[in-house]
């Protein structure tokens, strides 16, 4: 557990909590104070070492860690500090200081995306430990109290992490998972009750699998591009974790990532999923027969958006964007509009907003139109607009 604290500051320490807890419970108090100090000396040994070898204590958030693009650090005429973008992560991020009520609303919105996020979310992505804590639940009579303490321990990292890196509380980087909370998961192996069948076994192992299998099938494509996993699955039908908009596997398609549309305001659009084009006269493209699911970033919370649809066949389109939702018919070639009141999510000095948007029937534009060579399934063509909410 000392060179685990070392690999990571934090929430590493609270590991230590339950073994020397359970001796103190069992008045070995000697035996504790010698478990915790000798983590705590491991860990202060090969802090030490790195900050003799590197001259920093921990490797991961106290160095200059940078992101440099072009030119080479060490070239003649190169200046370090005024190369690349510093990526340390050795300070809580206070880009966006927030009121005590602001800062519960965004906790909360956070834990809600910890444990069922499309991208991050613990259901999806470590559902083995969800059978564990039921089946620990399950037993809860013959639990004894070290499991219990080991239990808490693995919820106070969870809710540590999105309080102290409430912005990021699942790495960054875009991979599917919370990779900050994997080193965590290993303590839910000590929350496993005496198993008496293989049921559980065969449950975790079917449930992790409707998840996440699809990622496995193929892992080399799924870890260059993450961003395809989540169009598809169960992981679709999952919340998007609006507050951390920019850590999402999306911003690894940088084309399809703060794509600018609308004017007053300007608005930030991120389209999760193929089944919505890039911006092209007329509009965006919703596919014929689809639901595409498209984050509307804003700077300025929004009173109502405006979506306005045309298709040259008949179709249908169902709008929905928070608390706001509803349906258009369309006639070939006559534009309709509605208007609808949104609820979004406020984090990191902007608003964002999850639109959906689903077409019925649809039509190939090569075959209604000769000079195309436009082979797509589509449905709809749609166009946004906006009204911030009112300053006074």
């Amino acid at each position: 557990l000392g060179l685990v604290i070392f690999s990571k500051p934090w929430p590493h320490p609270l590991f230590i909590v339950p073994p020397v807890v359970h001796l103190w419970r069992q008045r070995r108090v000697g035996h504790g104070l010698a478990v915790g100090f000798l983590a705590a000396g491991v860990s202060w040994a090969a802090l030490g070492l790195n900050a003799a070898i590197s001259g920093e204590f921990v490797y991961q958030g106290g160095l200059d860690r940078k992101y440099v693009v072009g030119e080479f650090p060490f070239e003649p005429g190169a200046d370090w500090d005024e190369l690349g973008v510093g990526v340390a992560t050795n300070e809580i991020v206070v880009e966006d200081p927030l009121g005590p009520s602001a800062f519960l609303t965004l906790l909360f919105h956070n834990l809600r995306y910890f444990l069922l996020g499309r991208h991050f979310g613990f259901i999806p992505f470590f559902f083995p430990g969800v059978v564990v804590v039921w089946l620990l639940v399950r037993a809860r009579r013959d639990v004894p109290g070290w499991q219990w303490m080991t239990l808490g321990t693995v919820v106070a990292a969870a809710v540590t992490l999105a309080i102290y890196m409430p912005f990021t509380w699942s790495g960054g980087g875009g991979p599917s998972g919370n990779r900050y909370y994997l080193s965590t998961y290993p303590l839910f192996l000590f929350l496993i009750p005496p198993l008496r069948a293989y049921w559980p076994t065969v449950v975790a192992w079917l449930g992790g699998m409707m998840f996440i299998g699809h990622i496995l099938v193929n892992p080399f494509v799924s870890a260059k591009q993450p961003y395809l996993a989540p169009e598809r699955g169960l992981l679709r039908w999952l919340p998007v974790e609006l507050t951390m908009v920019l850590d999402l596997p999306i911003m690894l398609d940088a084309s399809r990532a703060r794509v600018l549309h609308g004017n007053a305001p300007r608005m930030q659009l991120y389209l999760l999923d193929r089944y919505a084009s890039l911006p092209e006269p007329p509009g965006v493209w919703i596919y014929g027969d689809r639901r595409a699911d498209i984050i509307v970033r804003t700077p300025m919370a929004l009173e109502t958006v405006t979506v306005t649809a045309t298709s040259p066949v008949a179709t249908e389109v169902s709008i929905d964007i928070g608390r706001g939702s509803g349906r258009l018919v369309l006639e070939p070639d006559v534009p309709g509009r509605i208007t609808v009141t949104p609820s979004g999510v406020y984090s990191r000095q902007s608003w964002a907003y999850l639109l959906q948007v689903s077409t019925k029937g649809g039509f190939i534009p090569r075959l209604v139109d000769a000079e195309s060579t436009d082979s797509r399934f589509l449905g709809a063509a749609i166009t946004l607009s906006a009204r911030p909410v009112s300053s006074s």
